[in-house]
């Protein structure tokens, strides 16, 4: 198996630096190191020790055009990954989409979740008819509350004891944003 390695990169402050495009079935090694990254794996609902076959099954399945995934790019390194995915099939619920984002922390702080946010939402609001953007996010990552935030999105619940992380139920926070579509 080929070995990837997540190094730092100089702090930037201009995020024109990171280019943004959809993800490719090429891109699994990568997306596996990020989301593998153990202080991601801390902040997100994943499991640790996903393999680069499940994040490629998970873009061969969300290849539909009401899926989408993205991937940021410093130069050649995949730096962050974000989808739009619909959480279940019916028809009633097509105009509502989950959120997942996540970005390498050698490159927090550097502009490049606020673009994945912006990309997404562009495409919600402009390309695929979405109104209602749902996430879950822990109660204790202001971080990412503080960017969901800013990019509309309000707190509709808490979820007691939600999910466990290191060892422990935390709570989480039911986020969505919602806007009218003409």
């Amino acid at each position: 198996m080929t070995q990837f390695s997540v190094v730092d990169s100089p702090r930037r402050t201009d995020p024109s630096a990171f280019g943004v495009r959809r993800a490719h079935e090429s891109d699994a090694l990568a997306i596996t190191a990020v989301m593998n990254e153990p202080r991601v794996l801390r902040e997100t609902l994943q499991v640790p020790h996903a393999s680069p076959e499940h994040w490629m099954g998970i873009i061969k399945a969300s290849q539909s055009p009401s899926h989408l995934q993205l991937v940021a790019v410093d130069k050649d390194l995949v730096v962050g990954f974000a989808g739009l995915y619909p959480f279940n099939n019916s028809p009633r619920t097509q105009h509502a989409r989950s959120l997942a984002l996540a970005v390498l922390p050698s490159h927090w702080g550097q502009g490049v979740a606020p673009l994945l946010m912006r990309s997404l939402l562009d495409s919600a609001d402009n390309w695929l008819a979405v109104s209602r953007v749902q996430l879950t996010v822990f109660a204790d990552n202001a971080r990412a509350i503080a960017l969901y935030r800013r990019n509309g999105f309000e707190v509709e619940g808490t979820a007691r004891r939600f999910a466990l992380r290191d060892g422990a139920l935390v709570d989480a926070l039911h986020m969505a944003r919602i806007r009218d579509v003409h």
